[in-house]
């Protein structure tokens, strides 16, 4: 039983090597299947996404990496911010609704005056002519 203690023992040395070598061949096979380069069954993709959700897992959950991730975030050990709930506003969705098109003609026009300066003719007129038809589509 002592030699497994690598595989569920965050204190011990080899448990980080472990899951991270883990973690490595998983993301080695996977990346050929995205890529479409090899074929596997979806009961063998499931359980490779599945042993790397597993590593990536437990390899936060040892002290070094788990600390150094919470100090990335910048939440200090032992601070109520993790046991704090988040405030839910209740609002009603169809009070706040705005158009996707109306939002998106803002944000091409609000992006094209701020990067004016730094843009070619050619995505001005690209803009341009994206501008138009966002337009065209809020008319109708």
């Amino acid at each position: 039983m002592k030699s497994l203690t690598c595989l569920y023992d965050s204190q011990n040395e080899k448990y980080l090597l472990y899951h991270s070598a883990l973690l490595v061949f998983v993301l080695t096979v996977v990346i050929p299947i995205n890529l479409q380069l090899t074929r596997f069954s979806f009961a063998a993709t499931a359980i490779l996404f599945a042993t790397g959700f597993l590593s990536m897992f437990m390899i936060a959950r040892n002290d070094k990496v788990g600390f150094g991730l919470l100090k990335s975030l910048r939440i200090e050990k032992g601070s109520n911010l993790l046991s704090q709930k988040m405030p839910y506003p209740h609002f009603n969705s169809a009070d706040n609704y705005q158009d996707p098109i109306v939002l998106m003609q803002n944000f091409v026009d609000e992006l094209g005056r701020r990067h004016h300066e730094e843009m070619d003719w050619t995505k001005l007129d690209s803009f341009r002519m994206l501008n138009a038809r966002l337009t065209q589509l809020v008319k109708v």
